[in-house]
């Protein structure tokens, strides 16, 4: 049976490998970049997809001491093993929920482009989510949609504009 990390993993292979095809079509100034990251993005899902093939190891031996009778760990094996803990408790709601973000988010970007999509889900995504303010998620979604806007316009930068935008 393959794990969580394969299939995950083989998902993002696919993403990667539509934006790389994806971005061919586009001039040679606009699809460099998406080229560069989508292809580390496809060469990472690889070694991850191969690397979560190999059966699992022994588990180390701790590394923790002992001061007046406490056990003292490394805080990265805890930060580790915290992670672990949150990817093999969450329930199918929670990864559903998790995966239709982010499937949307994709979608809303190949319908309406890359500026819109990041202030939209930003903003619900910091509302619904995250549960912060108005103020905070507004302002974070135009500090966010600012930077993408100068970046576009000072480094002559193309971002994609949707297929309903263009």
């Amino acid at each position: 049976m393959v794990s969580a990390d394969f299939l995950m993993a083989g998902v993002l292979l696919v993403i990667f490998a539509a934006a790389f095809i994806g971005a061919q079509q586009w001039p040679f100034d606009a699809k460099i970049f998406p080229m560069i990251v989508s292809g580390v993005g496809m060469t990472l899902a690889l070694v991850k997809m191969v690397l979560a093939l190999r059966p699992p190891r022994a588990p180390a031996a701790t590394t923790g001491h002992a001061l007046a009778g406490v056990e003292l760990t490394d805080e990265d094996d805890e930060a580790d093993e915290a992670l672990e803990y949150v990817f093999e408790t969450a329930s199918r709601v929670d990864w559903l929920r998790v995966l239709a973000w982010a499937g949307g988010f994709f979608v809303a970007f190949f319908l309406v482009g890359a500026i819109p999509s990041v202030l939209a889900f930003t903003v619900l995504y910091l509302l619904f989510e995250a549960r912060t303010s108005w103020i905070v998620a507004v302002g974070y979604a135009l500090v966010l949609g600012g930077t993408l806007f100068a970046a576009q316009e000072l480094l002559d930068i193309l971002l994609p504009g949707g297929v309903l935008l263009s």
